[in-house]
């Protein structure tokens, strides 16, 4: 789409001009197909990512305008929140919560104007701090019960649960050497067995461990499809993606995992440590309560029980 084009080229002024005179025709598109009303989400998100582009430049010294652009964004990313799907309504709340927060920061920078008492003026401004960071709350709140409801498990979600900026390609490189001696014995054990699940699995979990996770996820996509009702190896793909930032669609795996054996620990266990990311508490809870002692596998997220 062009909006993205022009945004990647810092063209954010034009992204603002051509699209403001697409709303009012959008707005109708709302009342179309989905297909239609996602499309029309999409516009009205650019439209608000070139206005928070350019509002972000604003400081301290531009208070007045910046109070005044933090409007114009909430109007644009409550536009695409209503008509869309959930991952534009996520990011829209993320992008407020971090409009009003540092609204709230850039106003206790302004300076008392000259004669006024600045103990006075000061506290005037922590109080008007105060009420923007509990906007800023608000829109996270709204985020995060947005992002549990539609399950959206993206990296504008995980901000609305840390309530902090997030790098939003969120997923870390697959760059790590495995072990070839483990390599070489689980691959000469499936040159005599290509159906061998067991050996499949060794070769997965020692790609995930080295940080080969593209490897990874490939060779436990091969155990599927080899044995489609091995819910361990949907666990090894989810945990891959989850290092790849392919976060939804880690969760689908470890849904499919629990679907296929609700009794999987690591599965519920990996699936309440996610839930815990994005701030589902009550979710990550549920799945924890299901899980028995420790889960004994390679495979187990390291913070599977940081909601207990």
């Amino acid at each position: 789409m062009l909006g993205h084009i022009l945004l990647s080229q810092g063209k954010s002024a034009e992204v603002v001009s051509r699209l403001n005179a697409l709303t009012k025709p959008l707005l109708k598109s709302a009342r179309g197909s989905a297909a239609e009303s996602d499309a029309a989400a999409e516009v009205f998100f650019i439209l608000g990512e070139a206005l928070f582009k350019d509002f972000s430049a604003l400081g301290p010294k531009d208070i007045e305008r910046k109070a005044t652009e933090v409007g114009n964004l909430e109007q644009a990313y409550t536009a695409a929140a209503r008509m869309g799907s959930g991952q534009w309504a996520v990011g829209g709340l993320y992008r407020l919560g971090l409009a009003y927060s540092s609204l709230a920061s850039d106003i206790l920078q302004v300076p008392a104007p000259a004669g006024a008492d600045p103990a006075a003026v000061k506290a005037q401004l922590q109080q008007q701090s105060q009420l923007l960071q509990g906007k800023a709350d608000e829109f996270y709140g709204a985020c995060v019960r947005k992002s549990r409801d539609l399950e959206v498990y993206n990296a504008y979600a995980l901000g609305c649960a840390q309530k902090a900026v997030v790098d939003e390609t969120v997923g870390g490189s697959s760059t790590g050497t495995a072990d070839p001696g483990k390599v070489a014995s689980a691959r000469e054990a499936l040159g005599k067995n290509p159906n061998d699940t067991a050996a499949r699995e060794d070769l997965g979990t020692t790609f995930l461990s080295a940080g080969d996770y593209r490897r990874a996820k490939l060779t436990f996509l091969r155990e599927t499809q080899v044995d489609g009702t091995k819910a361990v190896a949907y666990v090894g793909i989810a945990a891959a993606l989850m290092h790849l930032g392919e976060l939804t669609d880690a969760h689908d795996a470890l849904a499919k995992a629990i679907e296929l054996d609700p009794g999987l620990d690591v599965g519920r266990a990996n699936m309440a440590a996610l839930r815990c990311r994005f701030g589902d508490i009550e979710g990550a809870k549920g799945d924890l309560a299901k899980v028995h002692g420790t889960p004994d596998s390679p495979l187990l997220d390291a913070d599977w029980a940081k909601c207990k």
